[in-house]
């Protein structure tokens, strides 16, 4: 199974927690941006790299993408990350305003489900975008990232990171443990 990219498990419609732990990656480097966004933007390696190295950072020791094996901090990470997942969704495709349709060719040809509004919230859910929900960044969508930053911490061992800690200090980090898998 080609773990690089997250995919539903379509027997369940659900991703495994290694997949979750890959869409955190993605997702929050595709979201937050460079830089002041938080712990896991710099740490999927998409902040800028002067130093010489790859140019990405390493996964956290305890990863389930390093050991092959899952373990707490990836279903720790696959929790906060399926949580955050959830309250994006529900707001940019509310229950109340949409209906989730399928064509057979659609499905024949392995597509998902997609959001038609239900009449007279066109307009409404046209404005419903990732770059509309992160410019208001209401305080649930930033505590979701809060507690997905947490989680990559942890994995990492960082007892003493805080939402507050500087990106240098992030990638010093990064860096560091970058270097000394480089020289194993």
């Amino acid at each position: 199974k080609d773990t690089a990219t997250p995919s539903p498990d379509k027997a369940e419609g659900r991703r495994t927690a290694e997949g979750w732990f890959r869409a955190a990656e993605c997702g929050e480097a595709a979201h937050k941006g460079r830089a002041g966004e938080g712990f896991a933007a710099v740490q999927t390696g998409t902040s800028s790299n002067t130093a010489g190295d790859s140019g990405t950072s390493p996964h956290p020791p305890q990863s389930p993408l390093v050991r092959g094996e899952a373990n707490p901090h990836a279903e720790r990470i696959a929790t906060a990350a399926r949580r955050l997942n959830e309250l994006r969704e529900n707001w940019l495709n509310p229950p109340a305003w949409v209906d989730w349709v399928i064509t057979p060719a659609e499905e024949a040809a392995g597509f998902p489900k997609r959001p038609v509004a239900f009449p007279g919230f066109e307009a409404e859910l046209k404005k419903r975008t990732l770059t509309n929900l992160y410019n208001q960044r209401p305080a649930w969508l930033d505590n979701a990232h809060k507690e997905l930053d947490k989680a990559v911490a942890t994995a990492y061992g960082w007892s003493d990171y805080a939402p507050d800690m500087p990106d240098d200090e992030i990638l010093t980090r990064l860096l560091k443990l970058n270097r000394e898998r480089r020289d194993v």
